[in-house]
């Protein structure tokens, strides 16, 4: 049964969402609350299981990395073996990304790798694994993702997020003290800046200096809670589309910004686009995508669909 949130919880998890470094002396302004009211309904939230973890979006393509990402349909397996399976993703810190989904697909990952051999190499390791289960997997890259927040939550869409580009780039001004801080706030991106020097054994001031030097060079692309949406009442829907008029992309990804159900769009090496919303329940998805498919009939040639059953894990980080 869902967890019915009044509209002060909404609020604050939506300016989580924004940005979960902010302070809650920070959000009680904003909000025009006390700080008590919001220390109290973060904390709730969070004993709730509704905030399971608090992440960094990290953009390692920056660094020289290229998002790979592998989608597994199973033949049929015993429940015990399953569970097995999602405990090695999950617990290998090799895999930034992990759902299990419903349709096609039945569980998806999503790793960083220098370069192709990095890519055979994992290759190697999850069919080691799973080979003896695997039906077929299907295997691309990112080349552009769109992160939109969780606007939804307060029924007023008031941003449009910036591309995260995926391209393999290298950033020169970075050490091994930056690789640190990632390491740290990728699972737990609202440490205190004291807590994280300590951690680091540096002082308040330099890393206070290395997270806004990251996210002036887009390696760290914002800071958002893992929300259980399944305790609030939704699904997580993906929708994979090939396009018979590809000039007409950008139209299609304007929608997906200004859309609040919409909470990700990105283009792979095997889809024209991809996009993935949040949802109350069918009816809602369906109408959503009878929607864009009106909008849309003379650019879309083709979809799939698929239920994101459950969201295992996500952290951006995998080093």
């Amino acid at each position: 049964m869902a967890i019915k949130l009044d509209l002060i919880d909404n609020q604050i998890l939506y300016e989580l969402d924004i940005n979960c470094r902010k302070s809650n002396n920070q959000i009680a302004k904003k909000l025009k609350l006390s700080r008590q009211v919001v220390n109290y309904r973060i904390k709730k939230l969070e004993s709730l299981k509704i905030i399971k973890n608090y992440y960094t979006v990290i953009n390692m393509c920056r660094l020289g990395y290229i998002s790979n990402r592998i989608f597994f349909r199973f033949k049929s397996i015993p429940t015990n073996k399953e569970k097995e399976i999602i405990d090695f993703f999950v617990k290998d810190p090799k895999y930034w990304g992990m759902v299990v989904s419903e349709g096609l697909l039945d569980l998806g990952i999503a790793t960083w790798e220098k370069d192709f051999s990095e890519s055979l190499k994992t290759k190697e390791e999850y069919m080691s694994v799973l080979g003896e289960y695997i039906q077929y997997y299907v295997h691309s890259y990112h080349l552009q993702m769109y992160i939109y927040r969780k606007e939804y939550l307060v029924k007023n869409k008031i941003s449009i997020s910036e591309p995260i580009y995926m391209i393999k780039e290298s950033i020169n001004d970075f050490d091994e003290l930056d690789f640190k801080i990632l390491r740290i706030i990728s699972i737990n991106s609202r440490m205190s800046t004291i807590n994280i020097a300590k951690n680091v054994k540096s002082t308040v001031d330099v890393v206070r200096y290395r997270i806004k030097k990251m996210i002036n060079n887009k390696i760290i692309e914002g800071f958002r809670p893992a929300i259980d949406i399944s305790k609030l009442g939704y699904q997580m829907y993906k929708v994979e589309l090939m396009l018979k008029d590809y000039t007409q992309k950008q139209k299609m990804i304007d929608y997906f910004g200004a859309h609040p159900n919409i909470m990700y769009a990105y283009e792979t090496t095997n889809n024209d686009l991809e996009f993935e919303l949040e949802v109350k329940n069918m009816d809602e998805f369906l109408e959503i995508l009878g929607d864009i498919r009106n909008k849309f009939s003379n650019v879309i040639k083709s979809y799939n669909q698929v239920l994101w059953y459950k969201e295992y894990k996500v952290t951006f980080f995998n080093k």
